[in-house]
């Protein structure tokens, strides 16, 4: 996986979230650093991973792993998993 690849899955796991309405409590669209609440990394590796910044050569085997199962879930049950990760973005936005 290359960063933009990285970045093309959030943007779309956005607009997929957008189209099925879910949005943080204040009505705001899910922010990128959502993305790794919803992910389970850290917010340091979730932007290195976006900018290609990261001392790792390659993508973690068990992140690309996430991300494929992710993009093969149904979308209903990926919503439900996205409205459940919201909580805990709302407890550690950073």
């Amino acid at each position: 996986m290359t960063p933009n690849e990285y970045e093309r899955n959030i943007e779309n796991w956005a607009r997929i979230a957008e189209e099925g309405g879910v949005r943080l409590p204040d009505g705001s669209p899910l922010p990128f650093a959502f993305w790794k609440t919803f992910l389970g990394i850290t917010r340091t590796a979730h932007y290195e991973y976006r900018l290609g910044t990261s001392r790792r050569k390659k993508f973690p085997v068990g992140l690309t792993r996430t991300i494929l199962f992710a993009n093969n879930i149904e979308r209903h049950r990926f919503l439900e998993l996205v409205r459940e990760s919201i909580p805990i973005y709302l407890d550690n936005p950073r």
